[in-house]
């Protein structure tokens, strides 16, 4: 039987192989950093998915990553990109949650379970709703959600959708709000508009529309494009601007003086077309 004095030293020898082999593994697992990276090094090896269950903890919150010590460099540049379509793309994300939910659970259900926790957002149904029209196969990676959104009158066309899929990947530079929504307008299925004006005689005389130039119709487009833009701007500040420590009284009520141009714009648009 090994004595205390014996048992003592076979501990600390243990203790010692313990700490060397933890720096042995400790070294493997950090990249060594290079002068330069070679194009090779750069080349991915694995699939994404696989780099992101490796590689990847996501900070509680959704405040951030973590990435491990031993990421490589193409690993590095695989998680760059897909975070970056994540963010391009979240909406898609929201969509197919709440398009599950209707469908899953049943639609009255879900709508009831959304308004009692305070998730029954306008927004976020407009979301479920590019993402009914545009299932995963038609959506495309390199165009974000916004310009996405934009496709969702063709939505119940496949044959028309499909062509403007097709003139969106055929285009070399990045396409605006404004250059997806003119390619939409000119597929989307025309409908007869008439315009009935009266006289004093009280007869009504229908006539046409006329065509939209083309500067015209770029003028509409950016108004599309913009209005999309200010209503992604005001659902992602709307915490914000209703935070009473951060934003005070002031900035509130000039921000509502510039509101109230669009509540005007919004009263001649009801009071001409007489709808809502």
């Amino acid at each position: 039987m090994a004595s205390v004095a014996e048992k003592k030293a076979l501990a600390e020898g243990a203790d010692e192989i313990r700490a060397a082999q933890k720096e042995v593994d400790g070294k493997a697992k950090v990249v060594p950093i290079v002068d330069k990276f070679t194009d090779k090094d750069l080349k991915a090896t694995r699939d994404i998915k696989e780099v992101m269950k490796d590689r990847v903890e996501i900070l509680p919150g959704s405040l951030g990553l973590k990435l491990k010590p031993e990421t490589t460099i193409a690993e590095n540049l695989q998680i760059l990109d897909e975070v970056v379509h994540m963010e391009d793309h979240v909406q898609f994300m929201i969509g197919d949650v709440l398009n599950y939910g209707e469908l899953t659970y049943g639609r009255a259900r879900y709508d009831d379970v959304l308004h009692r926790t305070g998730r029954a957002q306008s927004t976020l149904y407009q979301y479920a709703q590019t993402a009914r029209l545009i299932p995963f196969s038609k959506r495309i990676m390199e165009l974000p959600f916004t310009q996405h959104r934009q496709l969702n009158p063709l939505g119940e066309f496949p044959d028309k959708l499909d062509n403007a899929l097709a003139q969106i990947k055929e285009r070399d530079s990045d396409l605006t709000v404004a250059d997806v929504h003119a390619i939409v307008d000119k597929l989307k299925p025309k409908k007869k508009t008439t315009v009935t004006k009266g006289s004093k005689k009280g007869v009504q005389k229908e006539f046409e529309t006329e065509a939209l130039t083309k500067t015209e119709d770029k003028l509409l487009a950016n108004v599309d494009a913009a209005l999309d833009e200010a209503e992604d701007a005001l659902t992602a500040a709307r915490p914000l601007i209703f935070n009473i420590k951060k934003i005070d009284n002031e900035y509130k009520s000039e921000l509502a003086d510039r509101l109230e141009f669009f509540r005007k714009f919004q009263t001649e648009v009801i009071k001409r077309t007489g709808k809502r």
